[in-house]
């Protein structure tokens, strides 16, 4: 399987706010609202959720980077729909091939949770 290329994609550091209240989300939200009006698409900036519960903890502590290049991929292969996408055993092979292209480890000394997945009996 080949992943997608983020030769074209730079990446920024932000400053972002929370807001003061429950009426102003500040500019987090803001950048998370727009991020997710953004799945689906190549200018997804890899911070809103678009995976399900089975990968969540894996997927939450990667980075933008990451989470974009798993996007672009699955969005290459037609696994997102509705900015959304199920766990299968193609999404799967997708995480797992980008956790080696990162050489990530294959679990968290944070949670204990393994990053790896063995494939879905379908």
């Amino acid at each position: 399987m080949k992943l997608a290329n983020t030769n074209n994609s730079l990446a920024y550091n932000l400053q972002l706010t929370l807001g003061n209240n429950d009426n102003d989300r500040g500019s987090y939200g803001l950048v998370m609202d727009l991020d997710t009006s953004l799945i689906g698409t190549r200018n997804y900036m890899g911070l809103a959720y678009f995976w399900d519960h089975d990968v969540k903890h894996t997927m939450r502590e990667m980075t933008p980077k990451f989470r974009k290049v798993v996007h672009d991929t699955a969005m290459k292969n037609n696994l997102i729909k509705d900015g959304f996408v199920k766990t299968n055993n193609e999404f799967i092979k997708i995480i797992n091939a980008t956790l080696k292209k990162f050489k990530i480890k294959d679990s968290s000394s944070k949670t204990g949770w393994g990053y790896f997945f063995e494939e879905l009996n379908e």
